[in-house]
């Protein structure tokens, strides 16, 4: 007997290799992630990369970023989605100079946040720029302020009301200290209109080497079964138990720029690891995405590892 499930699976699993074969062969730059500072006004436990309070003297000028953009637009890459990353972009004074420079070249602009400087006025002033905004929300009030450190809490839920539903993401670093709250902030989201949620798995990176608190396999089951059973808002998650795993663009069609200039292919990447080879204050990202990313353009990845 016909088994149409397995079929289906088998001929799904065909499609997804050929386009991810077409993408390798013919490769555009869709994504481009950018940090624009290495400040922060937070201090994170998780904090994939140590941010500070003060800024590093190797950060990447405002003709930089416009350099980028002029590129970008030159070689016809006016379809290349450009988010603005921090650790917290909007410390940066001429953040909103810089992004409106995007948006001028007609980019599509998105902004990664942890919410707490996204005032009303503030709000005003760039929603026009970015089609939009992620901001994270860890858990309700006392583990989210004790994980971000100080009480960011109220300011963020505050902020985050202002922003048009449709255009709102929340992201959820989730630990073993807060997988047990997932159905308090899965109503705390319904509550805000939230439509689109984005669950990520702690990291050992950054400061998150010092945690001991990540997932396990039964973890990662809870979790599983909880986004099995919830419709109205579309939650993503890579559950690293599954077999069929996403495969990883990075280098193909995406790369990140960090706050000092080097290009990486994921920010999410160990850095005391990621061997950097290219910096855009010596060679343009067009330079740099046509000769280096082809040494990757002949594997496949599942995983940061690879």
């Amino acid at each position: 007997m016909l088994n149409i499930n397995s079929i289906k699976t088998k001929y799904l699993e065909k499609l997804d290799q050929h386009l991810y074969n077409l993408q390798k062969k013919f490769p555009l730059l869709r994504r481009l992630d950018i940090e624009v500072t290495r400040q922060c006004n937070l201090k994170c436990k998780h904090c994939y990369m140590d941010a500070t309070s003060e800024k590093d003297e190797h950060e990447m000028s405002k003709q930089d970023f416009f350099n980028i953009a002029d590129t970008l637009y030159k070689e016809w890459y006016k379809n290349t989605e450009i988010v603005f990353t921090g650790w917290e972009a909007l410390v940066r004074k001429d953040f909103i100079e810089i992004a409106k420079y995007f948006k001028k070249l007609w980019f599509r602009c998105f902004l990664v946040s942890n919410g707490t400087l996204l005032t009303k006025s503030k709000l005003e002033a760039i929603q026009d720029i970015f089609e939009g905004f992620t901001i994270s929300i860890d858990g309700l009030k006392d583990y989210h302020n004790e994980f971000r450190w100080w009480n960011s809490f109220d300011i963020t839920i505050e902020n985050i009301k202002n922003i048009v539903p449709h255009n709102l993401y929340i992201k959820t670093v989730i630990t073993k200290d807060n997988i047990d709250d997932v159905n308090n902030i899965h109503q705390l989201l319904q509550s805000l209109w939230v439509k689109k949620w984005d669950l990520i798995n702690l990291s050992a990176n950054g400061r998150g080497k010092k945690l001991s608190n990540f997932l396990e396999k039964d973890d990662y089951i809870k979790i599983q079964n909880f986004v099995e059973n919830i419709s109205d808002i579309e939650i993503s998650w890579e559950n690293p138990l599954k077999k069929e795993q996403k495969r990883c663009i990075c280098w193909i069609s995406e790369c990140s720029i960090l706050y000092n200039g080097d290009v990486i292919g994921c920010l999410n990447a160990d850095r005391t690891q990621t061997q950097v080879y290219w910096n855009i204050k010596e060679n343009s990202i067009i330079e740099i995405r046509n000769s280096w990313f082809w040494k990757y353009r002949d594997k496949n990845f599942y995983h940061c590892n690879d």
